[in-house]
């Protein structure tokens, strides 16, 4: 995925000398590239996001839960914002951890092909999403929600679709984009 602007992180350093917002980041996955920086996803977000693009597309009856993404993303590198803004007149600064617009991050989702257990909404969710409605559902929330918390009234975050199809892995579940 080609960010379209920003991504800034949402964690509070802790740090009094030099607050900023960082990411969380997470040890290389086994069998990733060492040369990479691999950031926690921000899953609570991701399903969030999912029910938004399926509800917008039309598709009432599709169980997002049987998108399952990575629990990583992955950057090349990280740097620092400066968000400056007004507040009853006086200037504010906010420093991020962030990746800035034209990089790129990959992620990966496994698409099931089983609804999991109890979150099929009472019955109301009766199949799992198509790889075209997956597709559909990420350039949805690329446009217009984007993959930072300061996505709907900042901007940030947003992203372009760019598909690789991946060795379909053994088992039930089908290949699936990857940004």
């Amino acid at each position: 995925m080609r960010l379209l602007s920003a991504l800034l992180a949402a964690k509070r350093s802790g740090d009094r000398e030099n607050p900023r917002r960082v990411f969380n980041k997470l040890p290389t996955p086994k069998g990733e590239d060492n040369n990479l920086v691999y950031i926690a996803a921000p899953l609570a977000r991701w399903n969030w996001a999912f029910l938004e693009a399926r509800d917008c597309l039309g598709l009432s009856e599709v169980a997002v839960s049987a998108i399952i993404p990575s629990h990583w993303m992955a950057v090349k590198r990280t740097s620092t914002y400066v968000r400056n803004y007004t507040v009853d007149r006086r200037r504010m600064e906010e420093k991020f951890e962030s990746v800035q617009s034209g990089n790129v991050f990959s992620m990966q989702f496994v698409l099931s092909k089983h609804i999991p257990p109890d979150t099929d909404g009472g019955g109301r969710f009766t199949r799992t999403p198509e790889v075209e409605e997956l597709d559909s559902m990420l350039e949805l929330i690329g446009e217009r929600l984007g993959m930072s918390e300061w996505g709907q009234g900042y901007l940030f975050g947003r992203f372009e679709l760019s598909l690789d199809q991946p060795t379909p892995p053994t088992g039930a579940a089908e290949p699936a984009a990857t940004g």
